[in-house]
């Protein structure tokens, strides 16, 4: 642990160093650290005295008026302060309203009228309510707690969309690679089980009927494999079994998302709410005939990506990247390389497949 007044000169050589190095002094990174300093330091007089003295060394502030005397406490941003002031407006720009879908920049004016000041809180207080935790002994603002919990709702749900996808996916490809109809899965499954008939195989349908809307298709592929050896390559049956593989697909699917939109219809308390399906499985019209047989029974609205958008995943991700790219959204690239990478990083070790109800 390093004592406070440790931390305040590290802080204020760091800050020196900064301002003497012409690539740093004016950067991003820069100027977030110069930000903190200033933060930390602002209860500090003699180090204090010390930062504004080398900021109006280098450029960064000047005593207002200076010419003329200046004002006292007053004072103007220089070169590189204007720089600074300017890099931090942008990142936070670039934090709160680029990287957040529900957050959207507008700039409107002072004089506005009466009514809105006092709605807003400006006229009479603001008023946050806040909540006392008797156990922690803290106290927490109820607006932060909201989103907190609707944060959590929304990450374990992007989890289980993510479980579902690799599994879904992954038993379109393999089923298509065990029968020998190529790649991508999704198309050649069903461009060959029309060929076939649906009903000659019977093959499991696994947890179909617990588990919630969690998906699994061991079992299943496990059928297809031990099926496909039997067959010996013979195109009708290789169709049959493309088609009965389908169907079992969509027989899933149809009781898992039926429970997922029940669920979410319960928690939530929305409805008509957006289904949306997309990645290389979305390409399947069987599925997507499925599904929109489903809303109408339920109730939402399916939404699917043109067919020449559903594509493989590593060209969706690439895509995004580019996107972000663009927007010079770039994240430090300082991850190890793993070849099973986990959904779940707090979650136990589980060996082999499977699932754990």
């Amino acid at each position: 642990m390093i004592a406070k007044n440790s931390l305040t000169t590290f802080l204020y050589n760091l800050y020196k160093f900064l301002c003497a190095n012409k690539e740093l002094k004016t950067g991003r990174f820069g100027c977030i650290i110069l930000f903190l300093i200033f933060a930390a330091m602002a209860n500090q007089d003699d180090i204090f005295k010390k930062v504004i003295a080398h900021a109006k060394e280098y450029g960064y502030v000047f005593q207002s008026s200076e010419l003329y005397d200046g004002l006292a406490a007053v004072y103007d941003y220089g070169s590189n302060g204007s720089e600074l002031k300017k890099n931090i407006k942008d990142y936070w720009w670039a934090s709160m309203v680029k990287m957040n879908e529900n957050i959207v920049g507008i700039d409107s004016a002072i004089f506005m009228h009466p009514t809105i000041w006092k709605a807003s809180g400006h006229v009479d207080a603001f008023n946050d309510p806040l909540i006392d935790n008797k156990d922690s002994k803290k106290r927490y603002r109820a607006d932060v707690l909201v989103e907190d919990f609707i944060a959590k709702i929304e990450g374990k749900i992007a989890k289980e969309v993510k479980k579902a996808d690799k599994r879904f996916g992954e038993a379109f490809d393999k089923t298509s690679k065990m029968l020998d109809l190529g790649y991508p899965g999704g198309p050649n499954v069903e461009k060959f089980a029309k060929l076939g008939d649906e009903n000659f195989f019977k093959l499991p349908e696994p947890i179909i009927n617990k588990a919630g809307c969690n998906l699994s298709f061991a079992g299943l592929k496990t059928a297809v494999l031990r099926e496909s050896k039997k067959i010996n390559g013979e195109k009708k049956f290789k169709y049959n079994l493309a088609a009965s593989f389908q169907k079992t697909i969509n027989k899933i699917l149809y009781k898992k998302t039926k429970i997922a939109a029940e669920m979410f219809t319960k928690k939530t308390k929305v409805k008509n709410f957006y289904f949306v399906v997309a990645g290389g499985v979305a390409a399947n019209n069987s599925i997507r005939e499925n599904i929109l047989k489903l809303s109408k029974e339920i109730g939402f609205k399916a939404i699917f990506p043109d067919i020449k958008f559903c594509g493989d995943n590593a060209a969706m991700i690439a895509w995004a990247g580019i996107q972000r790219f663009k927007k010079d959204l770039i994240s430090e690239i300082d991850v190890p390389a793993k070849s099973r990478w986990p959904l779940d990083s707090k979650a136990p070790y589980m060996k082999g497949p499977g699932l754990k109800l």
